[in-house]
């Protein structure tokens, strides 16, 4: 479990750090366009909840919910087979990277 704990840690730490690095948008992308279409309006909000302030956020509380499982695991059984779970969840959307491990998948 050290080793997902590290790896984790280190995904959260590139992608604060690509968010910090990102410039702020300006609504302005679509701001030439007089026919605002479906699609248009879907990447447009796409977009906005992929805005470093939101990544940021979340990746606040990922490490909180880090955090409480690693409370959890501590105290044991039951709440350290939950805990476990919960981190390798937190894992899922790392699986492409090259240090991520089959056996972190849920179920695994």
């Amino acid at each position: 479990m050290t080793d997902l704990l590290a790896f984790l840690h280190g995904q959260l730490r590139e992608d604060e750090r690509i968010a910090r690095a990102a410039e702020p948008v300006v609504d302005v992308m679509y701001g030439w366009c007089d026919l605002v279409t479906d699609e248009v309006e879907v990447e447009r909000t796409h977009h906005q909840q992929h805005l470093p302030n939101r990544v940021l956020a979340e990746i606040a509380a990922k490490r909180r919910i880090i955090a409480e499982c690693c409370h959890m695991i501590r105290r044991g059984q039951p709440e350290k087979a939950g805990a476990e779970w919960i981190l390798q969840v937190l894992a899922m959307p790392y699986a492409d990277r090259p240090d991520y491990r089959p056996e972190w998948a849920p179920g695994a």
